[in-house]
């Protein structure tokens, strides 16, 4: 450790494999600078690659598992990635979740995009610690010094540029720097800093999509979603600004920004829909869920910001969330309960989550993701006995169900003849700004009170509980709910 590179007449070929897999092979943040500024400045061997390596779960595994499961991750993608790169390779730790490794001699991109992409493959197999099953999502930033850099700086800078667009991704990706590259992250900067502006300013607006039922076509209630106006009257698109909020941490303070001004606007909404029980759906972050601080600040918005009658909260988790299984995650939950907010898990079947832990925390709902329904039609495909699969297992674990993404009449039916009831998608309403989403209540013509007429009828039964109105709105929606 710490030796200068073998001469170039003692180096393998580019090629070959790196054989050592051990943290030993790790080269100090100081010594690897050092060598990259020889190599920099040396004009007979001034050309080389450098890979910048984010391990993007480093800091969720930290703030939910602890520091030690963090180290642990990172020690393994240390691991892998001295596997990946040949011998002639240097590598180091430039940052908590950051490695780094420069290749010299190696400029060409398809022999490096293959480095990259065998260690993307690689990381592609989650890491198990203890009974954690922890991702290794990575994010590589590649730079091709042919002789034209001046000094460290720059090259380290542009690296960092290249893995902050490969970051934007939610899977593994490998990015290299170029003009068209500078441009981008140029614009991607400015983003970030119109993003911030405007978070700051509480320019954010929510837009209300209905969950319908699958019959009827009538809306039970709304998921509630971010937006980002622009003053020209445009919109940014949340695949713009989302990856932004991650990279940044600020989707908590985002998730709290949409759900104060959601609760104040349920208000014109209930006006449409008197005696009904309706469901107002929110998502939360990762980031706010690891956060104590923006947990409790959303307890408190419920608390302080009270559900006009017949309605109740809904709060949906990322698949994910469900990994955490510390006291205060699941005290968080347990509170959520207290405060008769219900619990859904949101695209479910695309992450991973433990039956055990559905089962023993209070949990209410889940929604199957929108990749399974558009499959649907694909007679080749096995999305109708996953869906049959995930209907029959929420229905063993006492938990309604909710279908995304349901855009055909076709969708519509076979849902409907598999027994599922509830739905949300284009075919039933896109989410819509609060004025468009009042009309389209209204559109429905929901005013007459007729189930809590029918509920008042049940109550009179002799064998019928002695609820309370709300309490019996609520039951219904839960039938209807599944």
């Amino acid at each position: 450790m710490g030796q200068p590179p073998p001469s170039r007449a003692d180096r393998p070929g580019p090629a070959e494999p790196h054989q050592r897999g051990s943290l030993d092979s790790l080269l100090s943040r100081s010594r690897f600078t050092q060598q990259l500024a020889e190599l920099v400045g040396a004009e007979a061997e001034g050309h080389f690659a450098v890979m910048r390596c984010r391990f993007k779960e480093y800091e969720r595994v930290s703030a939910t598992l602890g520091g030690k499961a963090a180290e642990a991750l990172i020690d393994e993608g240390a691991r892998r990635l001295l596997n990946t790169i040949p011998r002639s390779a240097s590598a180091a730790r430039l940052s908590d979740s950051d490695l780094i490794t420069v290749i010299p001699e190696l400029i060409e991109a398809p022999r490096i995009s293959s480095i990259a992409q065998r260690l993307i493959d690689l990381c592609a197999v989650p890491y198990r610690i203890d009974d954690q099953r922890l991702p290794l999502n990575v994010a590589i930033g590649i730079v091709i010094s042919r002789g034209n850099y001046a000094d460290l700086e720059a090259i380290l800078s542009d690296a960092s540029m290249a893995q902050r667009i490969a970051s934007r991704h939610n899977q593994s990706q490998y990015r290299f720097i170029d003009l068209e590259t500078r441009n981008q992250a140029r614009r991607s900067y400015e983003l970030e800093a119109d993003f911030r502006e405007a978070l700051q300013q509480g320019l954010f607006l929510p837009f209300f999509q209905p969950i319908a039922e699958l019959r009827s076509g009538e809306p039970v209630g709304f998921e509630v979603l971010a937006r980002w106006p622009r003053p020209d009257g445009s919109f940014v698109t949340p695949d713009r600004f989302l990856p932004i909020a991650r990279e940044t941490a600020l989707t908590g303070e985002l998730d709290l920004q949409i759900i104060e001004k959601a609760l104040l606007a349920v208000g014109d909404l209930a006006r449409e829909v008197p005696w009904r029980s309706m469901l107002l759906s929110v998502n939360v972050s990762a980031n706010l869920l690891e956060d104590s601080g923006l947990r409790e600040r959303l307890l408190e918005l419920i608390v302080e910001s009270p559900l006009p009658p017949g309605w109740w909260l809904q709060v949906e988790l990322i698949e994910e969330a469900l990994q955490d299984t510390s006291s205060a995650f699941d005290t968080f939950l347990a509170r959520l309960s207290e405060l008769k907010v219900t619990i859904a898990i949101d695209d479910f079947g695309t992450g991973y989550s433990s039956l055990a832990r559905l089962h023993s925390l209070p949990i209410d709902s889940f929604k199957i993701d929108k990749s399974f329904v558009d499959k649907i039609d694909d007679t080749e495909a096995s999305s109708k006995k996953l869906l049959l699969t995930m209907g029959a297992l929420a229905s063993d674990l006492s938990l309604s169900s909710t279908v995304e993404g349901v855009e055909t009449e076709a969708q519509r039916q076979w849902l409907l003849q598999s027994g599922f009831r509830t739905s949300q998608g284009y075919l039933f309403g896109r989410p819509l700004p609060l004025d468009e989403a009042v009309v389209e209540l209204r559109r429905h013509n929901l005013r007459p009170p007729a189930i809590a007429a029918e509920l008042d009828d049940e109550a009179k039964k002799d064998d019928a509980p002695r609820l309370g109105l709300r309490q019996r709105l609520r039951r219904r929606l839960r039938w209807l709910l599944g």
